[in-house]
């Protein structure tokens, strides 16, 4: 099975099942979601994460859709422990999805796996913004040369 997509399905298990059975909302207004006050009022005004739908080609999923719903589990962490969009709040967020992942007692690998994936998704990330200015215009080909680093 394609790693990627079992990780795929995994979130996608954790969002729907147990953190937002009642979905998500999309924009495609960034600013509108470009700090936590903003994400944590519209998640007090509707009870539902928002989350941007911009930048979702050329990632690590399989389609922009799985990018929105790994957007809407780690930005539920976010509102739900008010972690700032700070390089400790990604960290500090990023560990409570690591806490979603042992939850689930997969095999050691198959865990470990998911948190090496996780490590790239929120703190490769940072470290690329924090080095260049700007996030990876293409995630996959940076994915690729992160994960044989």
């Amino acid at each position: 099975m394609n790693t990627i997509k079992h990780f795929e399905n995994f979130f996608l298990y954790i969002v729907t099942s147990k953190l937002m059975p009642e979905g998500f909302l999309k924009t495609d207004d960034g600013e509108s979601v470009d700090s936590l006050e903003k994400i944590t009022a519209i998640y007090n005004n509707t009870n539902k994460v928002c989350v941007w739908t911009g930048a979702s080609d050329d990632t690590i999923y399989s389609s922009p859709d799985f990018n929105h719903v790994f957007r809407a589990w780690h930005d539920y962490h976010h509102i739900k422990h008010q972690f700032p969009f700070t390089e400790e709040g990604e960290r500090l967020t990023m560990l409570e999805q690591v806490k979603d992942i042992e939850a689930l007692c997969l095999p050691d690998d198959v865990t470990d796996y998911y948190i090496k994936l996780l490590n790239f998704e929120v703190m490769g990330q940072v470290e690329y913004h924090k080095e260049k200015g700007y996030f990876p215009d293409n995630q996959l080909q940076f994915f690729n040369e992160y994960m044989r680093g």
